[in-house]
């Protein structure tokens, strides 16, 4: 189903998309204290240039347990979304890594539709959830 025309935030809803905004941001937190206990030298063999991304971004929410409270909030959260308020936050996603402007929303989420993604792939993806929003 390709939407045209739609305003922003018409299927996910602001609160839902800050709530799950919080959801990941608890679940990255949760991950960065695992990874605060690994040395920088662990999880890579070069450190960044100045103004480089941490490289543990592309670990996504991996070194957390399935099990952990936060990572299952996160993926409840996101399951109960129907798919066109899942097509709205993966298109809030791309906005926030830079992939779409603002003024792309309609494109963002026609392109989100058409190319749909596994719950898993949207959560833990290289480009999860958790670094995006």
């Amino acid at each position: 189903m390709i939407l045209k025309g739609k305003g922003m935030l018409e299927q996910l809803g602001a609160e839902t998309a800050k709530g799950i905004a919080e959801l990941a941001r608890a679940a990255r937190d949760a991950r960065d204290a695992i990874l605060d206990k690994i040395r920088d030298e662990d999880v890579q063999s070069v450190p960044p240039a100045h103004g480089e991304h941490n490289p543990t971004v592309a670990l996504g929410l991996d070194p957390l347990p399935e099990s952990h409270s936060a990572r299952v909030a996160l993926r409840e959260a996101v399951a109960a979304l129907s798919p066109e308020a899942r097509s709205e936050l993966r298109a809030l996603m791309w906005i926030g890594k830079g992939d779409y402007g603002a003024r792309d929303w309609a494109k963002a989420v026609n392109d989100a539709a058409a190319a749909p993604m596994t719950l898993h792939g949207l959560l833990w993806s290289n480009s999860p959830i958790c670094t995006r929003l």
